[in-house]
């Protein structure tokens, strides 16, 4: 007999949206062996080229922010993108915050005035710059002793503007973190990657930017010496990696002995308090790359050094101007590339306002839920697990008591339900209607504030990043999970949706974050979030052993690219996230099944979908699963993002994880019922 039908918005949404989908012809296509192309047929005619569900959520969250960025406070605090009205206070302190958000995002979309300045804001940085350390005349001279304590100087004042140019100083919670990092290194060896390089370096030394005029000549030269320096340094680079050896614990002292001509000790005293207590270590991680960092220095004529300082902060700083380098031009791009420095000058400011027009209180409440549910689920497989020593079972389900859930937004440092809280926390950043004084007094205020605080007690993870983002994650040293309120939205969450819907959705999401705790990453840290060795030997045999096969199933799959072929998934590097996915899936589809059986549920089961009706509920369930990771990447889109990525094809992944699910291929009576590779 079937169920009653779910006629809420939130479920004809979803059913229109599954339905608008399926191939035409799914009845036909057999799911065990096609479950992407039968659930994700029409997404790519539905919504174009290179998008993917994800994606697709945050352009409608950037158009709810945008809609309450064009009006006023009061529509601001009414603007509902659900059907809930926020309960949040609204008072003159929460209005003098959406005034600062509206100014910033007013200044980054005027484009006039930013075009009329040009690059004068720019040029006056850079003459700044030169003020603390002149460029040299001489072209032969060296750095001298008495050259240190400038570069420390420049340094400080770069570290300010958030320009990194020999290391990255900030404050960190877990053990190590790479000091330098760069995109694409393999750049780095390839001579004609480099020849372009100095090209476009060339080009800005003939400009106003360089502090003096240079002949083509002179030009050509600096900017070789430029590229060699910055070669030499990514070669000098210790790779990091997951080993405390790499990493060495120093006083401000020692620091600067790490490399003297940097003044580290000196720089870092000017950002952390004064009480800082001289016994205290700070993390030189990798230790070894400042070593040479002092040789290479040392090899390089001064006014190359006092040149790559200006490059790197002309690198850094010039798309803020739309007449320098490629920003976006289009109302549209440039709204986008304005949403991106509120993120970085006032996300907390935004997910106030995002949080109170899309996420109701039952929202997050359910959301915590399903976190929770997903745990304790988690818990019970562990028991089950035939692989784990008993003192490897206990101390896994341990790490999941730990494990510290940051659901939708922060509620601490700041609070975003308190606006006095939210103003407290940005009192030192200054807002004006110059767009690229607000790009350096962002930039200023995420350099020096975390320093601050840098005594008071560490906190196990937070949700300080951009909380509109779908994004959802788990960090190691501080086995914590970050379920952000941007991905808790329709169609993968809502407490008005059957269970089916929001578990295999949302929870196989939050499911595989928990299991990020036990990846190939994640197990190398213990129940107390250390970087330590907790299993026995006969544990981590079993664990690679079984994960091999996930290595060698992935690396069977293929994506599409230009010209008509394929290219292979590269498993071992996609191991984590793909151990993660099977483990994550399975603890979500048994934690949706007890809230069909517990009597806490009142014995309440879920309603079926309209139009959806010939599909069992569990059969729902994984169309769900498979609907989140639908895209439309073109075979250029594909050769873009997976060569380096860490996660496989979205197809893939559908495909991955419906083969390694018992439920699944029951729920669709495949011939083979068992999984093909199994973990957790």
């Amino acid at each position: 007999m079937a169920n009653s039908l779910c006629l809420t918005p939130a479920c004809l949404q979803v059913a229109s949206n599954l339905a608008w989908q399926l191939a035409p012809n799914w009845d036909k296509m057999d799911p065990c062996t096609d479950f992407d192309k039968m659930v994700c047929h029409g997404f790519k005619d539905n919504n174009g080229p290179n998008l993917d569900r994800l994606g697709l959520i945050g352009q409608r969250n950037n158009r709810i922010i945008a809609g309450m960025l064009d009006g006023t406070y009061s529509q601001a605090i009414d603007y509902q993108a659900t059907p809930w009205k926020s309960t949040w206070t609204s008072n003159s302190v929460d209005e003098a915050n959406f005034k600062m958000l509206k100014q910033s995002y007013d200044a980054c979309m005027d484009t006039d005035t930013i075009a009329a300045l040009n690059t004068q804001p720019l040029a006056d940085l850079i003459a700044s710059l030169n003020s603390i350390w002149p460029l040299t005349n001489d072209p032969k001279a060296k750095l001298a002793p008495a050259d240190h304590d400038s570069l420390a100087k420049a340094t400080y004042f770069l570290h300010e503007v958030g320009v990194s140019a020999f290391a990255t100083m900030s404050v960190m919670t877990d053990f190590y973190d790479p000091v330098f990092n760069k995109d694409n290194v393999t750049s780095y060896s390839d001579p004609e990657a480099m020849k372009a390089y100095a090209k476009d370096i060339v080009e800005v030394l003939n400009t106003h930017l360089y502090p003096k005029n240079v002949s083509a000549e002179e030009a050509t030269s600096i900017a070789e010496g430029i590229v060699n320096l910055e070669v030499d340094i990514v070669n000098a680079l210790v790779p990091p990696v997951l080993d405390d050896a790499n990493s060495k614990n120093v006083t401000l002292s020692e620091l600067g002995a790490f490399a003297p001509p940097l003044g580290l000790d000196k720089v870092l005293r000017n950002l952390l308090p004064p009480n800082y207590p001289e016994t205290k270590t700070i993390a030189v991680d990798p230790a070894a790359f400042f070593g040479n960092l002092t040789d290479i220095i040392a090899s390089y004529p001064k006014h190359i050094i006092q040149s790559y300082l200006i490059h790197k902060t002309l690198a850094s700083l010039g798309t803020s101007l739309i007449t320098h380098g490629s920003p976006p031009t289009t109302p549209a791009e440039r709204s986008e590339f304005c949403f991106q420095h509120l993120d970085a000058s006032l996300r907390f400011v935004v997910g106030r306002f995002f949080v109170s027009a899309t996420y109701p209180d039952a929202a997050h409440d359910f959301a915590s839920k399903l976190a929770t549910d997903l745990r304790a689920q988690f818990k019970e497989r562990i028991d089950t697990l035939d692989w784990m020593s008993a003192d490897a079972k206990a101390r896994a389900k341990k790490k999941v008591d730990n494990m510290v859930q940051n659901i939708g937004y922060p509620t601490s440092d700041p609070d975003l339900r308190k606006p006095e809280s939210i103003a407290a926390y940005y009192s030192t950043l200054n807002v004006t209607s110059n767009f690229f004084a607000n790009v350096l007094s962002a930039r200023k205020f995420a350099a020096t504030h975390p320093f601050a605080d840098v005594l008071k007690p560490s906190k196990r993870g937070d949700l300080g990043d951009k909380i509109p983002k779908p994004n959802a994650s788990y960090q190691p040293q501080a086995n914590s999970i970050n379920i952000f309120a941007g991905i808790s939205q329709l169609p993968l969450f809502s407490d008005a949706l059957p269970g089916y819907a929001s578990y295999a959705s949302l929870g196989s999401i939050v499911g595989h974050e928990i299991l990020h705790g036990f990846d190939d990453t994640g197990r190398l840290f213990n129940e107390n979030a250390e970087h330590a060795s907790w299993w026995d030997n006969a544990t981590i045999s079993a664990f690679e052993q079984r994960a091999q096969c996930f290595a060698k199933q992935y690396s069977a799959y293929t994506y599409p690219v230009p010209g008509g072929g394929v290219e292979h998934t590269n498993g071992n590097q996609t191991l984590g996230e793909n151990l993660s996915d099977a483990g994550g899936l399975r603890i979500a589809y048994d934690a949706w099944k007890k809230t069909q059986t517990q009597t806490a549920n009142g014995g309440k089961k879920d309603l079926d979908l309209p139009g959806l009706e010939k599909f069992t509920h569990d059969q729902l369930f994984f169309i769900f699963y498979a609907n989140t990771w639908c895209e439309s990447l073109t075979p250029e889109g594909h050769a873009k993002s997976w060569p380096t990525d860490t996660h496989a094809p979205h197809a893939n992944r559908i495909i991955g994880g419906t083969a390694n699910s018992r439920a699944f291929r029951e729920a669709f009576q495949c011939k083979k019922r068992e999984p093909e590779c199994e973990l957790f």
